[in-house]
């Protein structure tokens, strides 16, 4: 993912993605629209001015998540994964956005890359369990399923 796509995404900016998804306009409010001004005033932000803004981009992608709306939500998990690739806790997120979403690969890929990132976490282990029993998977559950 290039510095502009992740820019853009982690601001809640409509973006597209390998899945064809792009967030709604209306997707962000308050905190995103100031940072989207900001944006064009500025005309880009840094990296590290990004990733300060992470962990409210993942809290925002966890509200759109909750409230059933993962198609909007999923920019934000991507643009906090590429922001943060050493976060498990952003990679379960993604993984289980892509779940609710019907891509299976997906979200096996981020599911397996958090528990590759912390392979004591419950979560990460429990969701990519859950998910490998459910898709009937047990070449793949075995290193995790234990």
């Amino acid at each position: 993912m290039s510095r502009s796509v992740v820019l853009v995404a982690i601001l809640g900016a409509a973006t597209g993605d390998e899945h064809g998804f792009s967030p709604s306009p209306r997707a962000g409010g308050g905190f995103w629209k100031r940072a989207g001004a900001r944006l064009s005033v500025s005309g880009g932000i840094s990296m590290d001015k990004a990733r300060s803004m992470a962990p409210h981009s993942y809290n925002k992608a966890v509200i759109l998540r909750a409230g059933g709306r993962f198609e909007e939500a999923l920019p934000y998990f991507r643009g906090v994964t590429a922001l943060e690739p050493n976060n498990a806790t952003y990679w379960v997120g993604l993984g289980h956005c892509l779940a609710k979403l019907a891509y299976a690969e997906s979200a096996i890929d981020a599911l397996e890359k958090a528990f590759e990132l912390e392979p004591t976490s419950a979560e990460a282990s429990s969701s990519l369990c859950t998910l490998l029993n459910e898709l009937e998977r047990p070449e793949r559950s075995e290193k995790v399923c234990r």
